[in-house]
Formats: structure tokens, C-alpha cells, sequence
């Protein structure tokens, strides 16, 4: 664990931070998106390197401690990833609406359903054990039914030989 390349990152958003603050704004939607990128990136840093530090020192906290200050780094990496898309997509869909942080959470789920545990995504989410993460916030892409398929497929040519 090199602590010296977190504290370039930081230094690096602090840089990226002085120049955007600097340049003439037009006021466009991925202008906003930007700034909820820079903030949610530079909190996940800070997270990293506090999560680094839990684990190097983790003799001198509880456990619960350093296990939730690690999964809180995780969590922050997957909202980095929700507000990134954010603003990729800012200016292409602002004409017909704007996208909130609720909207965002479907995005999310419906991307990582098939990455992510459903355990850990529950966590993120803030979600009990009985409410049903997939059932409400997880929605078919493309392809999801031919994947499961091509997976069906696979798991039976394996039984079958």
C-alpha cells in the first residue's frame, strides 16, 4: 500500500479543482455533473486513504471500525461509477428531464445486478434483508435474457459433459 500515490491523487484534484474554477463557465448541465464527479471522486480518495490507514492500524481500533470504514470506500468507488455516467449522460437527456439521485440508484442497481452480490449491493443501498433490491430497483438491459440463457446453457453442457 504506497500511501504517496493517494496523496499525489489528492493533489491532483485540488489542481484539476483550480483550473475548472478558473475557466469561463457556459452553464451546462455537465458543467453541475462535473463538480458531483470531482466531489464524490475527491470523498472516495480521502476514504481510500482513511481505509489504508484503519488497515495498517487495525490493532488499534475495534473491528467494526475498520470493517465499516473499508466498506465505505467501496461504496464511494460505486458512487464514483453512478456520477460518472451522470455526466456522460447530463447534457444528452437534460431536455427531457433531470436526473436525480433516486433515478441514479435504478442506473445503479441495474448495471451491477449481475456484478455485484447482493449482500454488498444491499449495503450500499442502505436496504434490510427483506426488501427486494432487485425487485424494485433493477431493470432488464439489453441482452440480460440471452445472457441468462447462453449461462443456462453453459451450466447444463457442463452437467451433461
Amino acid at each position: 500500500m504506497n500511501i504517496l500515490a493517494q496523496y499525489c491523487g489528492v493533489v491532483l484534484m485540488i489542481v484539476i479543482l483550480f483550473f475548472h474554477s478558473t475557466q469561463k463557465k457556459v452553464h451546462l448541465y455537465s458543467e453541475r455533473a462535473f463538480m458531483g464527479i470531482w466531489r464524490v471522486t475527491f470523498a472516495s480518495l480521502l476514504l481510500d486513504i482513511m481505509s489504508m490507514a484503519l488497515l495498517t492500524y487495525h490493532h488499534a481500533f475495534p473491528d467494526i471500525v475498520v470493517e465499516t470504514g473499508c466498506k465505505a470506500y467501496v461504496a464511494s468507488l460505486v458512487w464514483v461509477a453512478i456520477f460518472c455516467v451522470n455526466y456522460v449522460c447530463a447534457d444528452i437527456y437534460k431536455a427531457q428531464y433531470q436526473c436525480t439521485l433516486y433515478e441514479l440508484r435504478h442506473t445503479m442497481v441495474s448495471i451491477t445486478k449481475n456484478g455485484v452480490p447482493t449482500h454488498l449491493l444491499k449495503m450500499v443501498l442502505g436496504h434490510t434483508e427483506a426488501m427486494d433490491t432487485y425487485g424494485v430497483y433493477g431493470h432488464e438491459f439489453a441482452g440480460d435474457l440471452q445472457n441468462v440463457a447462453n449461462a443456462t446453457q453453459k451450466i447444463f453442457k457442463q452437467i451433461l459433459g
